[in-house]
């Protein structure tokens, strides 16, 4: 649950060969609605704003923004799946992320 109006977040992908991609998160209330704020790489923050939520999805966007467009969360038992698109959803153009949950003793978490 969030916290004074605010929930935080870390992502990080390492793949071999490549340089590691992070980006910090945020889901915050604002005076006109709820905001997804991401800084990828350091860089400087887009907002997306929250256009549809339900139990088990969370859809932020933000139209004048390159790329994405769009940020859907969506949970599915112990699966969470982030898609990034722009708005027409353009084949080549969406990507998928996907998580599941894993006790901590599998991690690698003591």
């Amino acid at each position: 649950q969030p916290r004074a109006g605010l929930m935080l977040g870390l992502h990080r992908d390492l793949r071999p060969g490549q340089r590691p991609f992070f980006e910090q998160l945020r889901i915050e209330a604002r005076d006109k609605g709820i905001a997804y704020v991401a800084s990828p790489s350091g860089q400087a923050t887009t907002a997306f704003r929250l256009v549809r939520r339900d139990a088990r999805r969370a859809v932020f966007e933000n139209p004048a923004h390159d790329y994405p467009q769009r940020i859907a969360y969506e949970r599915a038992g112990d699966r969470l799946t982030a898609r990034i698109s722009d708005l027409a959803g353009t084949p080549g153009r969406t990507r998928a992320f996907v998580w599941r949950r894993v006790p901590c003793s599998q991690a690698g978490i003591e």
